[in-house]
């Protein structure tokens, strides 16, 4: 009969956190048909041995847009359910940066000095030693480059209760964006001058991509406020020069291609 008993104590009581506090009170009746009855009481704490709960992992991954910098993750490790009783076996947590568009392999930092890796489960792992539970961990990931596409960042803890011959593995992940933006463009001159009436040629112009993996392209070059009676020609000197495309005037001043097909100037 009391083999078929079945007692389940409070959700993630223990004898760390509730020692003592679960007690059997039983009384067992004994009689027989026609005699007296015998009672008996009995009490007994019982114990319920600490069994290991997962890890609760928060992983706050910062997106940003392509060009404005190293993306920042924020870990923090707690351990509800074991509370003061769990610990992140020998205090590290392992993070692993995966990318399906080239972001993966940069490095992460953690107060300004890059982490040490550890392969772990066949993966390579960038390591944080001497995590505290509770406490957020500020981190650093550059990219191995300025090229939009998606990262995500998985962490892994190993928790163990006190008491428990169990160590628990939890992990959670979080994804950052690298938007893809328009970097623009630096325009460079130097100081042009020449002789009335004939053609003045425009010294050092450049127009350089501020690009930089290759993703952009300059498609138009246009000079613009060229007051109205002036004319713009293009070419590779002064005297093979040509009249540039008019693209339209307004308030007394045109604006001119002088760019070439391919966006060259």
């Amino acid at each position: 009969l009391l083999a078929s008993i079945t007692i389940i104590p409070p959700a993630d009581s223990n004898d760390n956190n509730a020692a003592g506090d679960f007690i059997l009170n039983a009384t067992l009746t004994t009689s027989v048909l026609g005699g007296k009855s015998e009672s008996a009481d009995f009490t007994a704490p019982i114990p319920v041995d600490p069994v290991t709960d997962k890890a609760v992992i928060s992983v706050d991954a910062t997106s940003i847009n392509e060009g404005d910098g190293p993306i920042h993750v924020s870990v923090t490790v707690s351990t509800p359910a074991d509370g003061t009783h769990g610990t992140i076996v020998d205090g590290k947590i392992y993070i692993l940066a995966s990318s399906s568009t080239g972001l993966a392999g940069g490095t992460l930092t953690h107060n300004g000095q890059p982490l040490a890796t550890e392969v772990k489960d066949g993966q390579t792992y960038f390591v944080v030693e001497n995590v505290v539970k509770g406490q957020a961990l500020d981190l650093v990931y550059t990219p191995p480059s300025g090229q939009p596409g998606q990262v995500t960042f998985t962490v892994v803890a190993d928790t163990q209760e006190s008491g428990s011959t169990v160590t628990v593995s939890a992990s959670s992940s979080d994804t950052a964006t690298v938007a893809i933006v328009n970097n623009g463009v630096t325009v460079s001159t130097l100081p042009s001058s020449g002789d009335e009436g004939g053609k003045i040629q425009l010294a050092g112009l450049a127009v350089a991509l501020n690009d930089a993996d290759g993703s952009e392209a300059i498609k138009t070059v246009l000079l613009g406020n060229v007051p109205n009676g002036f004319l713009v020609m293009v070419g590779n000197d002064a005297a093979s020069a040509t009249l540039a495309a008019n693209a339209g005037g307004v308030g007394g001043s045109n604006t001119w291609v002088i760019s070439g097909s391919d966006g060259s100037v």
